[in-house]
């Protein structure tokens, strides 16, 4: 983007646009790095434990060449989902207030159709749909359809897109618009969640769900503001566990798509850092449930307006708390 004219700008505007925040390129670029880094020292002392090794390179290729972590089966595949999605969504009751009111069902891919995974919102005439693939079982791995299910459908996408579908009074234009900061973001925390709800069955899920997170926001920025070559962006991506191909597909839509890489982990560093604010400030007062409410009651809203409802929040908790101490 920097190469045209007015790219600078032009790649504030795409930041602005993609991610509901004033943040500049540079700002994401350095909290990209500080959590990748982050996240390959905890991957690291996992893998100590798992592999009795702590040099991060020598992790990832122990994951992708162990064997007990691949599906044999595209039956077992779907069976597997089920049950992990049956248990996240039992499990949510006890950190949600409130739950879609319809639930989502598994469609695996027609064989005419392709797809790694996805999430399809209700329609008057469909139910939500957690897309899944049958196709290459011995390709699938256990801790990929984990993360993969707990990011579509619960605690993810499905539980925060259910829950905006049931809000009744939204101005009809909210029909037009939204905010994947917003929603990719929930799906991103919603990885980490799933940790915290205790519905990781494998312990390679720990390192893979680490493993990715917030390279998009290098990568992007590192393209478009730092000039990293195209090699640069694709082995930064690789590193990760990404086949070259998948690693080489992102790097053209980080070209088409200016900023869109980042919404995610934006997105979802800023509800961490929502809920670490509101901890801290309320104490024993802090509800893990409430929170999630003012996250959601909303639907899909700016991050900066997000902000400003969690914020308005505190204040009118820590208003009232004083108040029945008095």
């Amino acid at each position: 983007v920097l190469s045209l004219p007015n790219g600078d700008a032009c790649y504030k505007a795409f930041v602005r646009k993609r991610t509901t925040t004033d943040r500049s390129g540079q700002e994401i670029y350095d909290l990209g790095v500080e959590i990748v880094n982050a996240n390959i020292s905890t991957i690291e002392e996992l893998g100590m434990e798992l592999y009795k090794s702590d040099n991060f390179e020598e992790i990832i290729s122990s994951i992708k060449a162990d064997s007990s972590l691949y599906f044999k089966k595209a039956d077992e595949i779907l069976a597997y989902n089920q049950a992990i999605m049956d248990t996240a969504k039992l499990n949510c009751e006890n950190w949600f207030d409130i739950l879609p009111s319809v639930e989502a069902t598994i469609k695996p891919y027609l064989p005419h159709e392709s797809g790694v995974g996805s999430y399809e919102s209700a329609t008057e005439n469909t139910p939500p749909y957690f897309r899944l693939s049958l196709k290459n079982p011995n390709q699938q791995t256990y801790q990929g359809n984990e993360k993969l299910s707990f990011h579509e459908a619960y605690p993810g996408h499905h539980l925060q897109i259910g829950i905006e579908k049931d809000i009744r009074g939204l101005h009809p234009i909210r029909k037009f618009i939204g905010f994947g900061s917003y929603v990719e973001g929930w799906a991103r925390y919603s990885e980490q969640l799933a940790e915290e709800m205790g519905l990781y069955n494998h312990k390679a899920s720990l390192i893979s769900r680490r493993s990715w997170p917030s390279r998009g926001m290098v990568v992007d920025t590192a393209l478009h503001i730092k000039s990293w070559s195209k090699d640069s962006v694709i082995n930064f991506m690789m590193q990760s566990g990404q086949k070259k191909t998948n690693a080489e597909n992102l790097y053209y839509r980080i070209i088409v798509s200016p900023a869109q890489l980042t919404s995610y982990d934006v997105g979802g560093e800023e509800i961490k850092a929502l809920r670490k604010l509101a901890e801290k400030k309320l104490g024993d007062a802090f509800s893990i449930k409430e929170f999630h409410t003012k996250v959601l009651e909303n639907g899909s809203i700016p991050l900066s307006a997000l902000r400003q409802t969690i914020e308005e929040w505190i204040e009118y908790k820590l208003t009232t708390t004083k108040a029945k101490k008095s």
